[in-house]
């Protein structure tokens, strides 16, 4: 089972609710909340909700398909090994 299958896995029985914490979401992709913050400034991070002017929150599934959708495989190039 590869890394990403395993921590998806992880998240799903781990009894996080629907919708999360920014802290809670940090800690669920092993990231801490200063990226987060820094990627959602860059527009780059996981899509969120804002509730009012200051509380964000993030939905499990959405935080799944941001991992899911970063996943790089890496092949070996051409060449390589002698082929």
């Amino acid at each position: 089972m590869d890394v990403l299958n395993e921590v998806s896995r992880l998240i799903e029985h781990a009894h996080y609710p629907p919708i999360v914490t920014e802290r809670e979401a940090a800690r669920m992709i092993s990231m801490s909340v200063d990226w987060l913050r820094e990627r959602r400034y860059a527009g780059e991070a996981p899509a969120y909700l804002r509730i009012g002017n200051k509380a964000i929150r993030y939905e499990r599934d959405e935080l799944l398909a941001f991992m899911r959708n970063h996943r790089v495989d890496h092949q070996p190039a051409e060449g390589v090994n002698g082929n």
